[in-house]
């Protein structure tokens, strides 16, 4: 019944295996919370999200997530696609 607005994915560039997922959950119970998914299956809960602009809310709050749980000082690539589509940004 858990439905995902927003997926990041984290890949270690090495074995080029996700490392970890950020998502926005949506359920009977609760909108728009930020979550982690560890390798490990661990699930942390990080509260709701209530910008305007969720994507643009979700997109820094998952960096800096990512930044902090994996002690990295900039993020090399990120891309986002709509479902169907091919990439329609990216960060160096």
């Amino acid at each position: 019944m858990v439905k995902y607005k927003y997926v990041m994915a984290v890949f270690d560039k090495r074995s080029n295996q996700p490392v970890c997922f950020v998502t926005l959950e949506n359920s009977p119970f609760a909108s728009n919370v930020l979550c982690v998914f560890e390798n490990n299956g661990v699930h942390s809960n990080h509260g709701s999200l209530r910008s305007p602009d969720l994507m643009k809310e979700f997109i820094e709050k998952a960096l800096r997530l990512i930044k902090g749980q994996f002690h990295l000082d900039h993020i090399e690539e990120m891309a986002a696609a709509k479902p169907g589509r091919q990439s329609w940004w990216k960060i160096w």
